[in-house]
């Protein structure tokens, strides 16, 4: 039987598959060649094997739009989920860019009777991989696996026979439900399909100049372009991220110390979503350069789970303290948890590269996130102990803290001894990364000098006023020195807001 092509099924058997037709037209297969000039379109190239699947020029998302998340089950792709996409430029996850290929979603709703699908591998982390583990989450997700809602533009006959239910919600759980049909009455056309789940892409055209009939001759409605006839994009509003909007909301209303602070930021970060910091010069045998989401620096003054960027941000500013003279840092993004499950081996490179580089320092600070929950591991290169400060109150076992192993093994022949000291620890679940951050600050400042009269010596749990006592002393200082960083000076930034960098 003869192979009916998919462009002959899309445009009509007049076509018979001949795309060639095309390229001697307008010099390229991609209709953002040749001929159509106006159209700002970055695309993404065909990429086979990476991990995001394929992305084949799919023009890119500017502002938040909200969207469909699909699966492939059998051989449709299936909505399992509805939230928001993020804009494809400059978006990042944890610190990180996005795998090739993938859009940063936020999933407001899931569909629950496919709760128990596996998530995209682009997707999948420790904490999911389910549907089910994906709602209310920030994660990222493949763009072929995306429909953009405002990208379903309705013929003028969209009503949906009244024998056919929409999809039902459940107000109290805020999820969808499948209805039992979603069939459109055969008496009214049905909504052009996303780009996403299309071989093409129609350029915005201005209403009324050019009529476009997927049957009709599309080589015909080419040649008869001119510029004036291509619609110029408007202006595209200026993105606002939303947890930065409600975050600032939250946090103007608790006080001046507060809104100092909130000035401070707004310096640094102007109209960005994020910023690019570096690390300091000799931390590392090469400079690390990385971004810090606005939405993230916020987190510390709200009493949220810290990302991985700012405990980073924050170790890279206590190397560089005047009071440090014998601490080094690991890289918490690098040797974090999921890096030693599944590239022991980038693990244990990054951690000879620092002994080496840092032969002569003494004590050696890995900042260590498993799952949610952060440790610091400190290690004493002279005395072969290495320290575990764990907030949690539980039994000591290193089986707990599978890096331990991995440093067990890069440091043999040499045996380290693995000392659980009594330290900060917190009541509730999310303080976990503020106590390192403490822990950390205190060593550089204090305890590295002095360590056997000044170590910690009992456990005590650490109340929310006082880690709203150091946020509020240790922010400022922070970013004043990203000032300093970038500017060389910043001067009155730190009497503005009248902190100094004393010990917390």
């Amino acid at each position: 039987m003869r192979r009916i092509s998919t462009i002959t099924k899309i445009m009509g058997p007049e076509h018979g598959g001949r795309s060639r037709t095309i390229c001697e037209i307008i010099g390229s297969t991609k209709v953002h060649g040749g001929l159509i000039k106006n159209v700002n379109h970055s695309t993404c190239s065909v990429n086979t094997k990476g991990s995001g699947g394929p992305c084949n020029d799919y023009p890119p998302i500017q502002t938040m739009t909200a969207c469909e998340l699909l699966i492939k089950v059998a051989d449709s792709q299936v909505k399992v989920a509805s939230g928001t996409a993020w804009p494809t430029s400059g978006a990042i996850i944890h610190g990180k860019s996005l795998e090739e290929g993938c859009v940063k979603v936020q999933v407001d709703k899931i569909i629950e009777s496919y709760g128990d699908l596996p998530v995209h591998a682009v997707t999948k982390t420790d904490e999911v991989e389910t549907v089910k583990d994906i709602y209310h989450a920030v994660l990222q997700w493949p763009r072929y696996a995306l429909k953009l809602a405002n990208k379903e533009t309705p013929s003028k006959s969209t009503r949906m026979d009244s024998s056919h239910s929409s999809p039902q919600r459940d107000t109290t759980t805020n999820k969808e439900t499948p209805s039992k049909s979603t069939r459109m009455d055969s008496s009214h056309s049905s909504p052009q399909k996303d780009i996403a789940m299309t071989s093409f892409y129609y350029p915005p055209f201005v209403d009324n100049q050019i009529p476009i009939h997927p049957f009709g001759s599309y080589t015909n409605m080419l040649l008869s372009l001119t510029p004036r006839q291509i619609a110029t994009n408007p202006t595209e509003p200026k993105f606002i991220d939303p947890d930065v909007e409600v975050s600032l909301s939250i946090l103007r209303k608790k006080g001046p110390k507060y809104n100092k602070i909130l000035d401070l930021l707004s310096g640094l970060y102007g109209d960005d979503f994020s910023i690019l910091t570096y690390s300091l010069q000799g931390l590392y045998p090469d400079r690390v350069q990385f971004s810090v989401p606005y939405s993230e620096i916020l987190q510390p003054l709200l009493n949220g789970l810290l990302d991985v960027s700012i405990i980073r941000w924050f170790a890279m500013y206590f190397y560089g303290l005047p009071n440090n003279s014998n601490c080094v840092f690991f890289d918490p993004e690098v040797i974090k948890d999921s890096n030693v499950q599944t590239n022991p081996v980038g693990v244990i490179k990054h951690i000879k590269e620092i002994f080496l580089h840092h032969k002569e320092k003494e004590y050696f600070l890995a900042p260590y996130i498993k799952g949610i929950h952060w440790t610091l591991l400190i290690i004493d290169q002279q005395a072969k102990i290495a320290y575990i400060l764990d907030s949690l109150l539980r039994p000591s076992n290193n089986d707990n803290y599978p890096l331990i192993s991995i440093f067990d093994n890069t440091l043999s022949p040499n045996k380290y001894t693995w000392i659980p000291l009594k330290c900060n620890k917190q009541k509730n679940r999310w303080e976990c990364g503020y106590l390192v951050i403490k822990h950390m600050h205190e060593f550089v400042v204090s305890i590295q000098h002095d360590i056997y009269s000044r170590v910690w010596t009992m456990d005590k749990i650490v109340l929310v006023d006082e880690i709203e006592k150091m946020v509020l002393k240790i922010i400022p200082d922070l970013i004043v020195n990203e000032f300093k960083s970038r500017a060389g000076s910043a001067v009155g930034f730190s009497s503005a807001v009248g902190f100094s960098s004393a010990v917390i």
